[in-house]
């Protein structure tokens, strides 16, 4: 990323216009997974180390309230204000999450998304907040 402490970040190789699906998966598919419960999210990553992960790369929308989304591969959109450089938004049709460009991008151009935008969980924030790593997960 161009981002100072980010992530690895993306970055477009042609240009898209505004309205561009950068990405399309389908919920609960091998790309996009979907956890409604912490008994369904240990099921699939029992390690707490497994934990940490998640802490960085699952996310949530208003639109699928309770539930945790994964991208696998991770989307690797970092994070820029809405007016401030964020390029892309998240949009859901049926069982379909898109990835849209919200303007035109050019190349070269980091992928940023507005991390407001993405809900909150409570089941996941108390499952993350009460795991810390124990000293063989270092």
């Amino acid at each position: 990323s161009t981002i100072a402490g980010a992530g690895l970040g993306r970055f477009l190789e042609e240009p898209a216009p505004v309205g561009t699906v950068l990405r399309s998966q389908q919920l609960g598919s091998e790309n996009l997974l979907c956890f409604s419960s912490e008994e369904e999210l240990r099921a699939a990553f029992p390690a707490k180390q497994d934990l940490h992960m998640i802490a960085d790369f699952a996310f949530c929308t208003l639109t699928l309230p309770k539930t945790v989304l994964l991208d696998a591969p991770p989307t690797m959109v970092n994070h820029a204000a809405a007016g401030q450089g964020a390029n892309t938004s998240f949009r859901f049709d049926g069982k379909i999450k898109e990835v849209v460009a919200t303007r035109d991008i050019k190349v070269g151009e980091e992928l940023l998304q507005d991390y407001r935008e993405i809900g909150r969980v409570d089941w996941l924030e108390n499952c993350l907040l009460y795991t810390s790593p124990s000293p063989r997960d270092s």
